[in-house]
C-alpha cells in the first residue's frame, strides 16, 4: 500500500506537470502572436508599445514587457499618445517598466518612447527606499522593514493614519515560516479525523516523535537592499540556509508609485527534494479588533463563522480570488495570493482538524509548499521558485471595492507589446466590451463550443450584489438580439433586444448569465 501510494503521487505530479507546461507552450504563443497583430494594427507609425487591458474595467497597471536591443538603459520617458502625456519608465537594457493610466476595459491603449532624458528625483511620486533606515514610501503607505526577520514591522495607510501590522504579533508580516512534523502531529490529525487509513490522508511509519521531534524555524539575520526608480521603491531581504531552515530564501517587498498596495514576493532558491513532511509558510499578523474573515471562494464569499458546515474543513482553505479581514469599525485589509492560493486562519493549519469554528486571531497564513498529504499529491518538493502576494487597506463593507475588483487586477496583468513599423488602422486607443458596473467577469466571448450559431457571451457576478448590468458591445459586433442560454448552451428564455451595441438585463448576486449574440435575419 505504501509503495503503491507513492507510485499514485509520482504519476499524477508528472502529469500535472506535463499538463501545466503543455497549456503554457499552447497559450503563450497564441497570446503573443495576438498582440502582436494588435500593436501593427494602431495607427501609429515607427516604434510603439501597445498595452492590453484583460479586464471588463478601466484600470491602472504596472507593465513589463521585453525592451529593444537598443532601448536606452536607466530612466526614459513614454508618451501616451492620446493624452499627450508624459510616462516615467525604467529600463534595464531587457525590461521596460511603467505605469500606465486609464487603460480601456477590454481594450488597449499606445504609448511612444520620447527623447531620452534623465528624470528628477521628483518625478518619482514620493516613491523612497532607503536601505539604511529599511524605510519604503508611496504616497499612499509607509513601510518599516525588519531585516532581523526578513519581514515588515511596520505597514501604515497615509491616509487614514491606520498601522496595518500587529505590532505584538510574534511574527512580522512576510515573515517566512519552515515546518517539519513528527509522528505525534500525524497520530493526532487521524485521531481527530477518524481514520484508520493514514495512506489515505497523511505519511506515517515516521520515528518516534521523541526522536525526531516537531518543529518551526524562521530565517534570521537578513542582507537587506533598498532602491526607488521611476516606477518603485522596492527592496530585498535575502537570508542564506541554515541549521533549522536548510534552503535559502529572499522576499522582495515593493510598493509602486501611484498605487496604493504593497506586493511581498518570497523566493526559495535550489531547495532539496525531502520525502519528511514539511510544509513554508508567508505570516501575516494583522491589526484588527475582532477580525471577520471573508474568503473569496469558488463561487462566493464566505463567513467561515457561519457558511462552512461544522465537521469539515475549518483549518486550510483553498482562495478563488484574494480575501479581507475586517474589524469592528469595518475598517481592514486585502490580501491576494497570486500563486499559492492555500491559506490558514491564526495559526499555520496543516495536520489539524477542529470541527467547530472558535473566535481566531487576525493572523493569514499563505501555505508556500507543503507534503504531508499520501495520495495525489507532490512527495517531495525541490529546486527553486517564488510566491507572490497582494496586500492592501479596505474601508466599509464593499466587497467590490474592497476584495473583487483589487483580486483581480492583481491577478490579471495587463499584456504589453513593442513594435515597430508602418502605422495600421486602428485607433491608438479603443474599449472593448464594457460593462455598467464592476465586480463581474467576462469569462466567455467568441465562437460558442455547444456549436449555436452567433457569439458565446457569459459574465459571471462575483461580489453578492444583484442588480441591473448593461453591456456595452465593440465597436463592429453588430447584434440584434441576446439569445440567453444556460452553461450547456440550451435557450432557457426569450431573447432580448440589442439596441445602440447595448444589452440590459438582471443579474443575481453570484450568478452567471449567458447569452447568445444574433445578428438580425
Amino acid at each position: 500500500m505504501r509503495l503503491l501510494s507513492v507510485l499514485l503521487a509520482m504519476a499524477s505530479t508528472a502529469f500535472a506537470e506535463v499538463t501545466i507546461r503543455q497549456a503554457k507552450a499552447l497559450v503563450e504563443p497564441a497570446i503573443a502572436e495576438g498582440m502582436e497583430i494588435l500593436g501593427r494594427a494602431v495607427k501609429v507609425s515607427g516604434r510603439r508599445i501597445v498595452v492590453f487591458n484583460p479586464l471588463p474595467w478601466k484600470r491602472h497597471d504596472v507593465v513589463e514587457l521585453a525592451a529593444a536591443p537598443d532601448s536606452p538603459t536607466g530612466k526614459l520617458l513614454l508618451r501616451d499618445v492620446s493624452s499627450n502625456h508624459h510616462v516615467p519608465a525604467e529600463c534595464d537594457g531587457k525590461t521596460i517598466r511603467f505605469l500606465a493610466f486609464d487603460l480601456p476595459a477590454l481594450g488597449y491603449r499606445t504609448f511612444v518612447i520620447g527623447e531620452a532624458e534623465s528624470l528628477r528625483v521628483t518625478d518619482t511620486g514620493e516613491l523612497k527606499a532607503d536601505p539604511i533606515t529599511g524605510v519604503l514610501e508611496n504616497r499612499f503607505l509607509r513601510i518599516k522593514l525588519d531585516a532581523g526577520r526578513g519581514a515588515i514591522a511596520s505597514l501604515i495607510d497615509k491616509g487614514s493614519g491606520r498601522e496595518l501590522v500587529a505590532g505584538d504579533s510574534k511574527y512580522g508580516l512576510g515573515q517566512y515560516l519552515y515546518e517539519r512534523f513528527d509522528d505525534d502531529n500525524v497520530k493526532s490529525y487521524l485521531a481527530a479525523y477518524g481514520t484508520t487509513d493514514p495512506w489515505v490522508l497523511c505519511k506515517s511509519h515516521l520515528p518516534p516523535a521523541n526522536q525526531v521531534p516537531y518543529a518551526a524555524a524562521s530565517p534570521k539575520g537578513f542582507a537587506l537592499t533598498a532602491r526607488a526608480d521611476a516606477v518603485s521603491a522596492t527592496s530585498t531581504m535575502s537570508a542564506a540556509a541554515g541549521t533549522e531552515v536548510p534552503h535559502a530564501v529572499s522576499t522582495k517587498v515593493t510598493l509602486c508609485r501611484d498605487m496604493p498596495m504593497v506586493d511581498l514576493e518570497w523566493s526559495i532558491k535550489n531547495k532539496s527534494p525531502d520525502f519528511w513532511p514539511e510544509a513554508g509558510w508567508l505570516c501575516l499578523p494583522l491589526r484588527i479588533s475582532e477580525p471577520r474573515f471573508r474568503p473569496s471562494r469558488l463561487g462566493s464569499i464566505v463567513d467561515p463563522a457561519k457558511d462552512i458546515c461544522r465537521k469539515s474543513n475549518l483549518d486550510v482553505f483553498c482562495l478563488n480570488g484574494g480575501m479581507t479581514v475586517r474589524g469592528k469599525d469595518d475598517n481592514g485589509i486585502g490580501i491576494c495570493p497570486m500563486d499559492s492560493p492555500l491559506v490558514s486562519l491564526a495559526s499555520p493549519g496543516l495536520l489539524q482538524f477542529h470541527t467547530d469554528w472558535s473566535p481566531r486571531e487576525p493572523v493569514v497564513f499563505v501555505n508556500l509548499f507543503n507534503n504531508v498529504w499520501g495520495c495525489n499529491f507532490q512527495q517531495w518538493i525541490g529546486g527553486s521558485w517564488s510566491s507572490r502576494i497582494r496586500i492592501w487597506s479596505t474601508k466599509g463593507e464593499n466587497n467590490e471595492e474592497n476584495l473583487i475588483t483589487p483580486s483581480w487586477e492583481a491577478r490579471s496583468c495587463c499584456l504589453a507589446v513593442m513594435v515597430d513599423g508602418p502605422a495600421g488602422t486602428l485607433p491608438p486607443e479603443q474599449s472593448g466590451l464594457v460593462l455598467s458596473r464592476k465586480g463581474v467577469m467576462v469569462t466567455a466571448f467568441g465562437e460558442d463550443p455547444d456549436g449555436n450559431a452567433g457569439t458565446l457571451l457569459r459574465l459571471w457576478e462575483e461580489s453578492g450584489a444583484s442588480g441591473s448590468l448593461t453591456v456595452t458591445l465593440p465597436t463592429g459586433l453588430k447584434a440584434a438580439k441576446a439569445q440567453p442560454v444556460n452553461l450547456r448552451g440550451e435557450k432557457t428564455g426569450q431573447p432580448i433586444p440589442v439596441t445602440d451595441g447595448k444589452l440590459t438585463f438582471t443579474l443575481p448576486a453570484y450568478a452567471p448569465a449567458s447569452f447568445i449574440l444574433q445578428e438580425q435575419l
